[in-house]
């Protein structure tokens, strides 16, 4: 009995440090883990991997003008739509603030950028207490020899570029370098 109680805190234990507590999804501490196994499968396998970083547009103005209360039901809505556009071996995570990243693991370009799209549109057809949400997304697919900070670099360069060009739109990472 001792044992068996032992083992299920400490599960429960590791599921805290590997949750985000609001949403529900990996946290970022997490998804370095995951991403890392990810990574070492697709140099073994040559499989093509993709990440997806979201980012919600105009979060901080919903909180100002809505509070934070309003602001947490629409991160777990999106986080939800999030996770309902991914598959099962899909990784869905909050990173931080308002925003998310989604490894694809046997995911080339072309199949990245359809799931990006889904799930900005998604997003932007749904509403919570009357309040519309849209996203910005950056898309990379891993390129050979590179590490997961090169990867996430790149998404991270193409979301700023989608954010640059006027929000609520998905923008592909170059392969060799920046956005």
């Amino acid at each position: 009995f001792y044992y068996g109680t032992v083992r299920r805190a400490e599960r429960k234990l590791v599921e805290l440090a590997a949750t985000d507590p609001l949403t529900g999804l990996s946290n970022r501490r997490n998804l370095r883990v995951l991403t890392e196994q990810v990574l070492a499968q697709a140099r073994r396998a040559g499989p093509p991997t993709a990440l997806v970083i979201v980012d919600i547009d105009n979060f901080k103005h919903t909180n100002e003008q809505h509070g934070h209360e309003v602001g947490d039901t629409v991160l777990v809505a999106i986080a939800q739509v999030l996770g309902g556009c991914a598959r099962v071996i899909d990784i869905v995570a909050r990173v931080g603030g308002e925003e998310f990243a989604v490894i694809l693991p046997n995911t080339d370009t072309e199949g990245a950028l359809e799931v990006a799209e889904r799930m900005r549109t998604a997003v932007g057809q749904a509403s919570w207490l009357a309040q519309r949400a849209t996203i910005s997304i950056g898309v990379a697919t891993l390129q050979p020899a590179e590490d997961a900070g090169g990867f996430y670099s790149r998404a991270d360069a193409a979301l700023y570029a989608a954010k640059a060009a006027g929000r609520n739109r998905v923008e592909l990472a170059p392969a060799g370098g920046s956005a």
